[in-house]
């Protein structure tokens, strides 16, 4: 039994969006908790929600019932304000599409999120600096998003999700764009950070080698769990 802190609870929550004059329901009463420190990987068909959720967790949408608590803050309940200064300081997301700046280098693109708070440029580059390193990237900081590689630049991206100290990392696809070789060394990757950063990380994919090695795996099937798995790889 996981003995560690709750950090996310979910407690019936729905969705649906409008489609023509029906409702589409995309999650049905769904009811999770997740631990501090934990992996956990939400896999499922294309359409069970998976994404839908993790934009929910995020506050980046609005459930139509339901409670979600994170960190101790109830999100649902927040303003706009509030849900920004939250997701600026818990949360990190990382997603399938990069989003980095093409006109920006890559320290440039991981100081983004801590100048747009702290304004302060040289803190920010030594930051940026010290996560580029620590994602084996700290020889290609000045390099633009199109001098580097696909691997590379999902790194970057990990490191610009991890500048604001989050709690919590929230990965959408993180893998789904690259090949065998950097999909197995952005999972490594990944669980190296979480160990030496104590982070929770919620990952939606259909890599289901990562999500074997996950310390559990959600599976969504038509808006609900269907079942929930404990990793057989850990201890």
């Amino acid at each position: 039994m996981n003995d560690k802190k709750i950090i996310i609870e979910i407690n019936d929550l729905h969705k649906s969006y409008s489609s023509g004059h029906v409702p589409l329901e995309v999650l049905k009463r769904l009811t999770l908790s997740i631990h501090h420190g934990e992996i956990v990987a939400i896999v499922g068909e294309s359409g069970c929600g998976k994404s839908t959720l993790l934009n929910l967790l995020g506050g980046l949408d609005d459930p139509d019932s339901g409670k979600i608590v994170v960190n101790g803050h109830d999100i649902v309940q927040m303003s706009e304000d509030a849900l920004s200064v939250f997701r600026n300081r818990f949360v990190g997301y990382v997603f399938q599409f990069h989003y980095l700046l093409p006109d920006f280098s890559a320290v440039e693109n991981v100081m983004l999120p801590f100048l747009a708070h702290r304004f302060k440029k040289k803190e920010a580059r030594e930051k940026a600096m010290f996560l580029l390193s620590r994602v084996g990237l700290e020889k290609r900081a000045d390099h633009r998003p199109n001098q580097l590689s696909g691997g590379e630049q999902q790194r970057v991206a990990i490191a610009r999700a991890l500048i604001n100290d989050p709690s919590i990392v929230f990965a959408d696809e993180p893998t789904g764009n690259l090949d065998e070789r950097n999909s197995k060394e952005i999972q490594e990757l990944m669980w190296e950070l979480r160990d030496q950063y104590e982070l929770t990380i919620l990952l939606v994919t259909h890599n289901l080698r990562m999500a074997k090695v996950a310390d559990r795996t959600v599976k969504l099937a038509y808006g609900r769990i269907d079942t929930i798995e404990n990793s057989q790889l850990k201890g």
